[in-house]
């Protein structure tokens, strides 16, 4: 091999090796080409719908949310503030607390560790449910939030009752009902 073709062969093995180690050659704009890193930030678990699918239509008025959560273990409400361990918070037709808030039990929040989990007695029309994730005593963990939009066809029935009633006294359920006709259970639809 001649000289000038030893030194060609040594300059391209070297530019192949300080290539190969990330060593960029200076240039006329100094350090115009070396490129900033971009810091990666976990700000805790995070959490999607597996299904359904965004704009999904459903039959009935119950939908199965298909949950995946990671960083965090799901288990039922049992104390621990620790942020290891939570469950899902489903706020139905309604913004969530932010983080660091508690989650009340109220209409339109469920709170449970099961997936899938069922939102049942929903009204025919469009729903949006958003989920959270919250800790043992239901304070919302970090930010991470998953959405769907759904569109429950019906039928649809919902029968709401009072929480306590004192003995003795009369119990009142309200129902209301879309999609069907409620009928005597002598068959007689007008009343």
């Amino acid at each position: 091999m001649s000289g000038g073709l030893r030194r060609l062969v040594v300059v391209v093995v070297l530019g192949l090796v300080a290539a190969s180690c990330g060593v960029k050659g200076d240039d006329s704009a100094g350090n115009a080409n070396k490129k900033k890193a971009t810091p990666t930030t976990v700000s805790g678990p995070s959490l999607s719908i597996v299904s359904p699918a965004n704009g999904t239509s459903v039959k009935g008025n119950v939908v199965a949310l298909d949950l995946s959560a990671s960083g965090i273990r799901i288990v039922k409400a049992d104390g621990d503030t620790t942020g290891a361990s939570g469950h899902y918070h489903v706020f139905v037709d309604k913004p969530p607390v932010a983080a660091g808030t508690v989650i009340e039990k109220a209409a339109g929040i469920i709170h449970s560790a099961d997936d899938p989990l069922r939102v049942t007695g929903l009204r025919a029309g469009k729903h949006t449910l958003t989920v959270v994730l919250g800790d043992g005593t239901h304070k919302r963990i970090g930010t991470a939030q998953a959405k769907v939009d759904v569109t429950i066809e019906g039928p649809a029935l919902d029968a709401t009752a009072p929480a306590t009633v004192a003995a003795g006294q009369p119990l009142s359920i309200d129902v209301a009902v879309d999609g069907v006709q409620l009928a005597k259970a002598d068959g007689d639809p007008t009343g």
